[in-house]
């Protein structure tokens, strides 16, 4: 799946899953993104869904919608994304609500795609990044409106949960205490919690942790670090819990590659 790719922002404040066996397969981030399909067949998974598009659609990724893409056929894609915290009057138009996460209006798509690629290759101050923002999303609000609808509470639910684990990683991880923390049962997180991120919550924590030990072994001054250090500092209860946890990724990993 090839890309374009224009960025408002730094990649900061960006959490993710890491699938060891294709890079990041789904995740979620604090900002707005858009996939507009140029040509292929697309696929994208948003919060458990899976969404189908192709040449002027747009996948619209709302914030911290938790997504994956992917494109069967190598299609060609431009993806638009920005921090909706860097809009605060944006940022109160979009609370509790959301734009559809597929847009097929291609009339009107493929004027947004004359705005976008009007900006491709051109190095934009602030101000000329905000006035294409707020160009976008005029366009997208008036032709495809904003949703409010039941799924936006479980959605906004998974967002707060994804967000403290991501940032409490290394702490003891009980399910129990965790359901409490956020005022359910442990039946009703567990269960809305595999169906839009794809793994239970344990598997989650551990996936998280992996990763992290990982990115800071592979580190410019990674070599000088202890393992074990790293490991139980990224909340591993111990080095061999580490060990078994990477060779059960290798083994899913060989699986995949067979199929």
């Amino acid at each position: 799946m090839k890309g374009l790719y224009l960025r408002t922002e730094e990649q900061r404040d960006f959490y993710s899953i890491q699938d060891v066996n294709r890079g990041c397969a789904v995740h979620f981030h604090n900002k707005v993104e858009m996939l507009y399909i140029l040509s292929g067949h697309h696929i994208a998974t948003i919060n458990g869904r899976d969404y189908h598009a192709e040449a002027d659609e747009i996948f619209f990724v709302n914030v911290y919608d938790i997504h994956k893409y992917e494109s069967p056929d190598n299609g060609e894609h431009i993806l638009v994304d920005f921090s909706i915290d860097k809009f605060l009057d944006l940022k109160k138009i979009f609370h509790n609500k959301a734009l559809p996460n597929v847009l097929r209006n291609k009339s009107a798509n493929r004027e947004i795609l004359s705005l976008i690629k009007s900006t491709l290759g051109v190095q934009l101050t602030h101000l000329g990044a905000a006035s294409v923002v707020y160009a976008l999303m005029d366009k997208f609000i008036s032709v495809y409106g904003l949703k409010e609808d039941k799924q936006i509470k479980d959605e906004n639910l998974i967002r707060q949960m994804l967000i403290y684990l991501n940032e409490n990683y290394a702490q003891p991880f009980n399910r129990d205490e965790f359901a409490s923390k956020f005022g359910y049962n442990t039946s009703y997180i567990s269960h809305i919690f595999k169906k839009q991120v794809g793994m239970g919550m344990v598997e989650y924590v551990r996936t998280i942790r992996y990763n992290k030990v990982r990115e800071i072994l592979e580190s410019a001054d990674g070599r000088d670090k202890n393992v074990i250090d790293v490991v139980l500092g990224c909340g591993f209860e111990s080095v061999s819990a580490y060990y078994r946890f990477a060779r059960k990724v290798k083994e899913r990993s060989e699986s995949e590659d067979e199929n």
